[in-house]
């Protein structure tokens, strides 16, 4: 009677095969729940499930005898990735049932990858039970985009444009979600934007606003009232923060100054204001007015005495002047009694005595 010899059990993953040999005799029958399926000493099978195998072999001598197998189909291990789409830098967790080894495709071991990418790539990662059935699945790795946001120099009071780019959307710190924003704050200020690409990936720069204060103006001008006959002015400057200045000064001559304490002789009777304005060594600019009047020279003369006795020398009392007004005229004289010798409402008339 001739002796089978067959390994007894079969290890194999799904979806693998396993080759079974038989020997120690002259023919064979494979036989799978009693039914025949090959004559041959070696057979490949791909069972689905864990299945028993017998063999008859029969001798030379037409004796037979009978072996058993077993093909036992190990777990095969279910791999997940979380999240199976990433960032560049983020982070993704491989997990795998049964409990498994791991191997990514950048030669990486442990289960735990934060991988950066400069272009957009795909990773894989093997899991391999202890009994050598392996699962696989990909990770997606997109890149960051480079979001610029520019930076602005403004006087205090004025409006800066901030502009991003570099994604297709945008969040500032405001809460404002387009691409160009308008602020003006009060000191040099810090603004984040958070810029996205298609892939929902995000980076973020900053926009330094920086504030320059305002130069502050002020000046004295002396006089403040002048007269026609003597219509100079003297200006003192007493600004601050400021390198450059330019007068106006307001009477439509368009006579200006660029000096710093200019003197200025006006021409023309009226109030006008003067205006002094002041830029820093920033370019900010501020200004300051002050009310300037040119009035008519007024001067206004009386003798002391006259001698009318007809020698032609001082015949007449007569006053003598200028800026008066002829609607408020009015001139009376008296003797020692008391008595009105002489009236009028004509500016300048004179008195004969009489």
């Amino acid at each position: 009677k001739p002796i089978i010899s067959v390994l007894p059990i079969y290890n194999i993953c799904p979806q693998e095969s396993a080759m079974l040999k038989a020997s120690g005799a002259e023919s064979y029958i494979w036989k799978e729940n009693n039914a025949i399926f090959s004559n041959q000493d070696s057979v490949l099978v791909s069972p689905t499930q864990t299945t028993e195998y017998t063999v008859v072999g029969t001798s030379e001598f037409g004796c037979q005898d009978s072996g058993y197998t077993w093909v036992n189909i190990q777990p095969k291990p279910v791999v997940t990735i979380t999240p199976s789409v990433i960032c560049s830098g983020e982070t993704a967790i491989a997990s795998a049932v049964p409990t498994s080894t791991f191997l990514w495709s950048n030669g990486y071991i442990n289960p735990i990858i934060s991988p950066e990418v400069s272009t957009q790539f795909t990773f894989r990662v093997v899991a391999t039970t202890p009994n050598n059935c392996e699962d696989s699945a990909f990770l997606q790795v997109n890149i960051i985009p480079t979001i610029v946001a520019t930076d602005k120099e403004i006087c205090k009071g004025q409006t800066a444009e901030l502009t991003a780019s570099g994604g297709i959307s945008y969040l500032w710190q405001s809460g404002e979600t387009s691409a160009t924003i308008s602020v003006s704050p009060p000191e040099t200020t810090k603004y984040i934007v958070t810029g996205y690409n298609v892939e929902g990936c995000q980076n973020r720069d900053t926009a330094m606003v920086t504030v320059y204060p305002l130069p502050t103006p002020n000046f004295k001008a002396e006089p403040q009232i002048v007269f026609l006959d003597e219509p100079k002015v003297n200006f003192t400057n007493s600004s601050t923060n400021a390198i450059s200045y330019f007068w106006n000064f307001g009477d439509g001559l368009n006579l200006n100054s660029t000096e710093s304490e200019p003197v200025y002789s006006f021409s023309t009777l009226g109030q006008f204001f003067v205006t002094l304005i002041a830029t820093s060594q920033h370019g900010c600019v501020d200004s300051i007015s002050k009310l300037i009047e040119v009035k008519s020279p007024y001067y206004f003369y009386i003798p002391n005495a006259f001698s009318p006795n007809n020698d032609g020398n001082n015949e007449t009392f007569c006053p003598k002047g200028i800026g008066i007004s002829d609607e408020n005229y009015y001139m009376a004289i008296y003797n020692r009694w008391g008595e009105q010798v002489f009236a009028t409402t004509k500016p300048f008339e004179c008195w004969d005595g009489k």
